[in-house]
């Protein structure tokens, strides 16, 4: 029971339209049906709520063991005092939204969250890195066993192939810093040729006896590149890239690769970071310091190259990667 005081001289406009109800002021009866529905549904909900609970916390309890056996996997949170449906964790050394993508691939929907680091992942001990880079896994009373077990190798899948090709991980793996990164993930952004370069990326690895070797980029920024380059003859015999970074920078790695690969040492030289865009069908606006890092780290190559060799260049020519300014706009 509620009562409306309204001074005279006051008109209020009508919060619904349609009926006389309210005198006009708010139309509609109240839904009958919906409302003995809802409450017939809270009831047998509730009513078998602990039984719900305990096979929903089982499955959640066999996600995290399974997550959890992958290297350098950690879970947010406690393993035991938490929500049923909740699963929540970091993978070092690989970038959100390019976990996010792959796994999206594969028939696995999940979330990063927004750009801004979780502030319960801060109050909970969480670097800023590493509560950037959270990946948010749910259950419901309809989950199987069966997806449980697939999500579980479709993301060791998946981190072992980003993992594959990122100089981050590389680095952790020989004593370096342990690092993680941040992403959302949004696939409408990116074109087709975008997603088939990120997909199936052209020239992953390393040459261990490159001619010239360039890396740009830092955690900061969220994307780092390492190119390797193979020259005979002025002419870029083999190019080889290592990449931690989103999807963009996979891909603009992979484009860029592909243009200078077989090109003389001049037209690598001369590639814009437009032509990377371009031949990647656009980028977002966002992401197009993506391929400013691309061109900036086949030049560092280049620049190494010539410094190894005592070749004389114009080093206004080479540009470092705060070029792009995209750490300084963060």
């Amino acid at each position: 029971m509620f009562y409306w005081f309204m001074r005279r001289g006051v008109f209020l406009t009508s919060l619904i339209e349609g009926g006389a109800q309210e005198r006009g002021r708010r139309a509609g009866t109240e839904n009958i049906p919906a409302i003995m529905g809802m409450a017939a549904a809270l009831e047998e909900a509730c009513g078998r709520i602990d039984s719900t609970s305990a096979r929903v916390s089982a499955l959640r309890d066999r996600l995290i063991a399974g997550l959890l056996a992958i290297p350098h996997a950690a879970l947010n949170g406690d393993a035991v005092h938490r929500l049923p449906g909740n699963v929540n964790f970091c993978f070092e050394g690989i970038e959100g939204e390019s976990l996010l993508l792959l796994l999206d691939d594969r028939g696995v929907y999940a979330s990063s969250g927004s750009l801004d680091p979780s502030h319960v992942l801060l109050a909970i001990g969480r670097p800023h890195e590493i509560a950037h880079g959270s990946l948010r896994l749910t259950l419901s009373e309809d989950t199987t066993e069966e997806e449980v077990d697939y999500t579980i190798g479709a993301v060791r899948e998946v981190v072992a192939q980003l993992r594959g090709m990122s100089p981050v991980w590389r680095d952790m793996e020989n004593g370096g810093p342990n690092h993680s990164c941040w992403s959302e993930v949004n696939m409408a952004l990116y074109s087709e040729k975008v997603m088939d370069h990120f997909r199936n990326p052209r020239n992953v690895g390393v040459i261990e006896d490159a001619d010239g070797i360039g890396e740009v980029g830092n955690v900061k920024c969220g994307d780092i590149m390492k190119i390797y380059l193979k020259i005979e003859e002025d002419v870029i015999t083999d190019v080889r890239f290592e990449t931690f970074g989103c999807g963009s920078a996979i891909a603009s790695s992979s484009m860029a690769t592909e243009l200078i690969k077989g090109k003389p040492v001049s037209e690598a030289m001369a590639l814009t970071n437009k032509a990377v865009a371009e031949a990647l069908n656009g980028l977002p606006p966002h992401k197009l310091h993506c391929s400013v890092l691309a061109e900036e780290a086949i030049k560092k190559a280049l620049q190494d190259y010539y410094e190894r060799n005592g070749i004389a260049y114009d080093r206004s020519a080479f540009p470092d990667c705060e070029h792009c300014g995209h750490c300084s706009a963060e």
